[in-house]
């Protein structure tokens, strides 16, 4: 769990960024005195033209843009194209979260339990109204998740200045197309592939803003602790662990508002319902099926298990043999509990590392030399500079390839990046300062949710990489936060006569608090508690609202589809006789992520103990009564196989994989795919080609 901090924000785009927002701030003075000037103007203005709006479309357009114009490459959970079809597909946590919304839509539901179940239900809801294009499906998330910069945006001008929404928007759109560009280099997720950091980062946002509108306005305002709460509660659909968010909210809130013990327990009692009327629905559904009144997380009990161990490497739960996933749960955090008991300094050392591991790996997103020329990877094209001499210079693959920190570092700093990490940290506490001035501990808590958040990693016994990113722009937001400040300074000492002006785009401070206090609106309240209770119970419906696509096959209708698409005699002992043999399945299904490999390569994070099949052979997963790996050997690939094709597969049941013998395309130009095996099969238990 000890990863590589994530992209950085080079040198050149945090200039550009600045001098991006002075020049948007001072056109939308301009455009404010505009509409000041001419009453009738000023009317229509008031009415329906907003600066904030306007900016905010921008910023989503031009982050849809840039994320957009970066190609996609190869990464660990999109690899490299394959034979048959050469197109991109997910893999590994990716392809979980997608083959729980196929599932989904080909009414098997979110067998067994999914762990990120909205994000599936987004996934299977984009296939439904797009298709199975992958570039088609990435689009519709780039074009959501560019509404990010637009909450931070939103958050960090109510927050401190517009000048500093224009510096973070401007910073985060740099850094995910960073990203997107960094993706064979460094381990990285972003807005292209099909995880859940990202949209996590996104709700947070959407979270703090709420938990911010509800503080900042009033300490008896209910419809805001509902608000609050189920905003955090949508978050634990898509990322679990926010859960730790709860208590760092409720110490706040008794830092932040000075309540009465009773007015307290109602405030948090309102939070608490608002995040249990989203994940209540959930946890109720696992109990019918799982008999485990919970959000249910066997595979992330089951990594902590491993990883709380004297030797984690070995990669070893320690569980019983014969433990079922449904078990995973309630062994994994009892394991933990007990070895802390056990080895509280173990436990405590590498909280501690990961967690200050993933405080480092924060910094390093801002420049650490602020003498650098690289900018990005396309410059050969934009300007029509020579490939290899941009690639040297300029490019952003040159800088991170040649410093020590995306690497197997060793803690070492040069000079200048101890100066530039010097400055960053300057920024960084005066923007703390501010935000701490003007609002007091309100202006403390996005700190303490990241810190919060940074922690319950470290508990996890993982740092850095996509692991911090759902909190990580939180520092972006005081990094900005303190470079405006000094921006807005120089201004007023240069230009002191548009001070006044300058200071009227600053939002309401705490001493304002007071003067914005309303009542409590029960109606209100009642109908966003609505909102949330439809939308946490609109995730296990799901479950009912797609019909069985496929159904168990009897021998007689495997025949009559052999028939239809043109068998010939494959199996020695006849269809009907081999399918009456011990762990001979045949069954229909949706094949996803079809991929052809040679038997000298391997899938990406295999080695040769993993793979079951070292021969030439085909590989897809199928979505279906029958789910999971599916191998089938072949001397050569198909011509094409269309992703998400139903399918009948007649094989053979392994220990985690169905060797796949015969594959029929069922659809208007289908045809059959009979393996290579030799001889002719005669039985499951006569073919041995491993």
């Amino acid at each position: 769990g000890w990863d590589n901090p994530g992209a950085p924000v080079l040198a050149l785009q945090l200039f550009a960024v600045v001098i991006a927002g002075v020049s948007i701030l001072g056109i939308s003075l301009w455009i404010n005195r505009v509409i000041k000037k001419y009453p009738k103007v000023n009317r229509l203005g008031g009415r329906f033209i907003h600066v904030d709006m306007i900016l905010g479309a921008l910023i989503w357009l031009t982050a849809i843009l840039m994320w957009s114009a970066e190609p996609l490459t190869p990464t660990y959970f999109s690899p490299q194209v394959q034979a048959p079809n050469f197109e991109f597909y997910p893999y590994s946590d990716a392809s979980l979260h997608d083959r729980a919304g196929q599932n989904l839509i080909i009414g098997e539901g979110y067998q067994p339990v999914v762990e990120k179940p909205l994000y599936s239900l987004f996934l299977g809801l984009t296939h439904l109204l797009v298709g199975q294009d992958y570039r088609d499906v990435i689009n519709i998330q780039v074009a959501l998740l560019a509404l990010f910069p637009v909450v931070v945006f939103l958050l960090s001008t109510r927050f401190h200045h517009r000048l500093t929404g224009l510096f973070a928007a401007g910073l985060l759109i740099f850094r995910e197309t960073n990203t997107i560009a960094l993706s064979p280099l460094i381990r990285v997720s972003h807005s292209k592939l099909l995880m859940t950091d990202l949209p996590a980062a996104f709700l947070i946002s959407i979270f703090i803003m709420a938990l911010f509108w509800w503080l900042s306005n009033s300490d008896s305002r209910r419809e805001g602790a509902i608000l609050a709460g189920g905003t955090l509660g949508v978050t634990l659909l898509v990322r679990s662990q926010a859960i730790l968010l709860i208590p760092v909210v409720l110490v706040g809130l008794i830092l932040i508002t000075r309540l009465t013990l009773r007015r307290f327990f109602l405030s948090a009692a309102l939070f608490v319902v608002g995040v249990g009327v989203v994940i209540v629905p959930w946890m109720w559904r696992n109990f019918q099926i799982t008999g485990q009144f919970g959000y249910s997380q066997p595979r992330q009990a089951l990594y902590i298990a491993k990883q709380y161990s004297l030797t984690p490497e070995d990669d070893d739960p320690g569980f019983p043999e014969g433990t079922t996933p449904e078990e995973y749960t309630s062994l994994g955090f009892s394991k933990m509990i007990s070895f802390t008991r056990s080895y509280p300094g173990v436990v405590l050392k590498f909280v501690t590392s990961h967690f200050l591991r993933n405080e480092i790996s924060t910094l390093f997103i801002f420049p650490l030399s602020y003498s650098d020329i690289a900018t990005n990877n396309q410059g050969e094209n934009l300007f029509g500079v020579d490939p290899f001499i941009w690639q040297d210079c300029c490019s952003l693959n040159a800088l991170v390839a040649s410093t020590p920190y995306w690497g197997d570092w060793s803690g070492d700093l040069s000079g200048e990046a101890v100066i530039a990490i010097l400055i960053n940290l300057g920024l960084i506490s005066l923007g703390i300062g501010i935000a701490y001035q003007r609002w007091r501990f309100l202006g403390l808590l996005p700190l303490f949710l990241h810190l919060g958040y940074s922690l319950s990693a470290a508990v996890g016994r993982i740092s850095g990489w996509r692991l911090i990113l759902p909190v990580d722009w939180i520092v972006i937001l005081y990094f900005c936060i303190g470079l405006a400040q000094l921006v807005l300074w120089g201004i007023a000492f240069f230009k002191n006569e548009e001070l006044n002006e300058i200071e009227l785009q600053v939002s309401i401070s705490s001493e304002g608090l007071e003067r914005n206090r309303k009542g409590s609106s029960y109606g209100r309240s009642m109908a966003i508690g609505a909102v949330f209770l439809l939308i946490g119970i609109s995730v296990p419906l799901a479950e009912g609202m797609f019909p069985p696509r496929y159904a168990p096959i009897s021998i007689a209708e495997t025949k009559e589809i052999l028939e239809e698409y043109g068998n010939r005699p494959y199996f020695e002992m006849g269809v009907e006789q081999f399918l009456k043999e011990d762990n001979a399945v045949a069954t229909t299904g949706r094949l996803l992520y079809p991929r052809y490999y040679r038997a000298q390569e391997l899938e990406p994070g295999e080695d040769l103990s993993d793979n079951p099949l070292l021969v030439d052979r085909l590989i897809f997963t199928l979505a279906g009564p029958v789910r999971g790996k599916v191998l089938m050997q072949l001397n050569d690939p198909p011509t094409y196989i269309a992703n998400a094709s139903d399918v009948l597969v007649i094989g053979c049941q392994r220990d985690g994989y169905l060797l796949a013998l015969v594959l029929v395309i069922i659809n208007l130009d289908g045809d059959i795919i009979y393996s290579d095996v030799e001889p002719a099969p005669t039985s499951c238990s006569q073919i041995n080609i491993e």
